[in-house]
């Protein structure tokens, strides 16, 4: 993105997305991924290396809005 001129984009997703995303683009393996879990308003900072492939910088599976955002509805899909 950056040798195209553009910034940071941000992407909301849910957990099981964000998991298969690092297994394909990000070099984690299945056994990795599966162990993972974000609860809602978690977070995922990935980086580009600039050769099409992404780096995890920051996994926070806590809210971020805070423990009140971790309800009954809220678990993650396994």
């Amino acid at each position: 993105m950056e040798q195209r001129g553009r910034g940071p984009v941000a992407v909301v997703t849910h957990g099981a997305s964000m998991r298969v995303f690092l297994a394909l683009r990000a070099g984690f393996g299945v056994d990795d991924t599966e162990r993972m879990w974000a609860d809602n308003t978690g977070l995922a900072v990935l980086e580009s290396d600039g050769m099409n492939e992404w780096i995890l910088t920051r996994w926070a599976p806590e809210p971020l809005g805070g423990a009140h955002l971790r309800g009954e509805d809220s678990e993650n899909i396994p």
